[in-house]
């Protein structure tokens, strides 16, 4: 049987070891480059961004570590997931801030000023 000419073919990778060798991805890095891209589209609501932040931070620091494992498969997306949850976590920071001090603001101008509510109320009642 050994015997036979292969007529120049030759036998190629066993098809199913290049199946199981490429089948080993990183989702964990495409999970925090998604859930940081999130995190940073909804900075506005500050406990829901800070939340989606830390999860792209794990996620992007275990798929560091992962491709680091793995041969470097996927290791921008983690990086960016990593930078991505860290970005949000820090503009959902600096907004929430913002809004306390400009909500405090306000509440320092109407005590000063009277409340809306009861200018409207007096200019009526002499009218």
């Amino acid at each position: 049987m050994t015997d036979q000419p292969n007529y120049g073919f030759t036998q190629g990778p066993d098809p199913t070891q290049q199946a199981s060798s490429s089948q080993e991805g990183n989702g964990l890095a495409v999970a925090g480059l998604v859930v940081g891209i999130v995190a940073v589209v909804l900075c506005w609501f500050p406990f829901v961004n800070w939340v989606l932040g830390i999860l792209a931070i794990i996620f992007g620091g275990v798929g560091l570590s992962k491709a680091n494992r793995i041969g470097g498969k996927n290791k921008g997306m983690a990086i960016a997931g990593l930078i991505l949850g860290l970005v949000g976590l820090i503009l959902g920071t600096v907004l929430f801030v913002m809004a306390m001090r400009v909500a405090k603001d306000f509440e320092r101008y109407d005590r000063m000023h009277g409340s809306t509510i009861e200018i409207v109320q007096s200019q009526q009642s002499i009218g």
